[in-house]
C-alpha cells in the first residue's frame, strides 16, 4: 500500500467478562495485513479471566497493552480509551466477541486517505452475520442500503454498529473534547459527528463476523423465523415498547450537547424527530423511513396514528 504505511491505527476494545472469545477476536486482530496497528485492550472490572487471557498477548506482542479500570460500563470504557490512546492518525472500536477479515484495517485506511487531516470522516465496513462459532451466515449489505440523517433518527437504522466503524483523528478530536455522554452510545456518537460535520464512507465488502449468541442476539435471531415474523417482532419490541422512547432520548442527548456543529438544516431535522407531533407531516415525508416498501409503510402509519 502506498502512502499508507506510516499511518498508526488504534484498535480500542473495551472488554467485560469476555474469557471465552476475546483471544479469537485479538488473533484476528494480530493477524491483519496492514503493520501499524496498536491495540488497546480496557478490562471493565471483569469477573472472570479475561484479564489473564489478554496478559498472555501483552507478554508476547509489543503492540497489545491492557488497561485494567472499575465497571464504567461499555459506553464510559469506550470513551475511556478514545480519551487515553490519543497517538494515532486512524482509530478503530472493537467489540470482544467478534472476528475481523484481515483486509478490514487496510481498507479503511485507503478508503479514509481520500480526505485531508481537518475533515471527521468515518469509515463503516459491511459485515457477516455470524453464528455462536462466527461462521459467516449472510452479509449486512449496508453499503446497498440508503442512509439518511431522518432515516437514522427515525428507525435507528441499526447498520452503525461499533466493530464496522474506523475514523480519523479529526473525527476522534471533536469527540474527545466534549463530556461523554450517558445515553447515546459511543458508536452513534461517532457516526452522528461525522455524518453531521464530515464524511461517511460505505464499504461493500464484509471485513468482520458478527457473532451472535445467548444474551447478545434476539429471541428472532436465535430462534429463526420467516422475514415476516421479524418484521413484526420489530414493530413489537422497538416500536410499541419502551425502546423507541430510549432511542429517542439518546438522539436528544447528542442533539443537546452537539448543537453547535449541526446546521440549520440538521437542528430541523432532529427537533422534527426528537419530539412527538407533526403527524401528517411525518407521514408524508418524501424520502425512506425503510428500504422495505412494508416497512416504510407501516412506520408511517405509526406516525399518522401518534404512536410513534
Amino acid at each position: 500500500m502506498e502512502n499508507t504505511a506510516a499511518k498508526k491505527v488504534n484498535i480500542l476494545l473495551s472488554a467485560y467478562n469476555g474469557e471465552q472469545f476475546i483471544a479469537q477476536q485479538i488473533e484476528s486482530l494480530l493477524a491483519q495485513d496492514y503493520p501499524e496497528i496498536t491495540i488497546h485492550v480496557r478490562d471493565d472490572g471483569s469477573s472472570d479471566n479475561t484479564v489473564q487471557v489478554v496478559s498472555r498477548f501483552v507478554e508476547d506482542y509489543p503492540n497489545v497493552r491492557l488497561y485494567r479500570g472499575e465497571n464504567l460500563g461499555y459506553r464510559r470504557s469506550f470513551a475511556w480509551l478514545l480519551a487515553n490512546c490519543t497517538d494515532a492518525d486512524y482509530y478503530a472500536y472493537c467489540d470482544q466477541d467478534d472476528i475481523w477479515m484481515p483486509d478490514k484495517i487496510s481498507r479503511a485506511v485507503k478508503a479514509l486517505e481520500r480526505y485531508d487531516r481537518e475533515t471527521p470522516a468515518i469509515y463503516i465496513g459491511d459485515f457477516w452475520w455470524g453464528d455462536a462459532d462466527c461462521r459467516p451466515l449472510r452479509p449486512n449489505r449496508n453499503a446497498f442500503k440508503e442512509h439518511t440523517l431522518v432515516k437514522y433518527i427515525t428507525t435507528g437504522d441499526m447498520n452503525t454498529f461499533g466493530f464496522t466503524e474506523v475514523f480519523n483523528e479529526a473525527a476522534a478530536a471533536g469527540v474527545r473534547s466534549r463530556e461523554p455522554l450517558d445515553l447515546c452510545v459511543h458508536d452513534q456518537i461517532i457516526y452522528l459527528y461525522c455524518r453531521c460535520k464530515g464524511k461517511v464512507i460505505w464499504d461493500v465488502k464484509p471485513t468482520a463476523c458478527y457473532r451472535r449468541y445467548g444474551e447478545n442476539a434476539s429471541p428472532q435471531e436465535l430462534r429463526g423465523g420467516s422475514r415476516l415474523t421479524h418484521f413484526f417482532w420489530r414493530v413489537k419490541t422497538f416500536l410499541f415498547s419502551s425502546g423507541r422512547d430510549l432511542v429517542y432520548e439518546r438522539f436528544r442527548e447528542f442533539y443537546e450537547a452537539y448543537a453547535d456543529i449541526l446546521s440549520p438544516e440538521q437542528k430541523e431535522v432532529f427537533s422534527l424527530y426528537i419530539n412527538r407531533g407533526h403527524c401528517l407531516k411525518k407521514a408524508l415525508y418524501r424520502g425512506k423511513y425503510r428500504d422495505k416498501p412494508s416497512e416504510d409503510l407501516m412506520i408511517r402509519i405509526l406516525f399518522l396514528i401518534g404512536r410513534v
